[in-house]
């Protein structure tokens, strides 16, 4: 594990890949979200 001013550097570098990687999986997360909300008892 990278712990401290070691990871803040990695981070810094990787800022991109990880903001990417977090937006995609909160995409993803979201369409889940709303397919099984509307497949649930929550139809609308």
């Amino acid at each position: 594990m990278l712990v401290g001013p070691q990871m803040y550097e990695w981070m810094s570098h990787n800022f991109f890949v990880i903001a990417t990687i977090i937006g995609v999986i909160g995409v993803m997360g979201y369409y889940f979200f709303r397919t099984s909300r509307k497949r649930g008892r929550y139809r609308q």
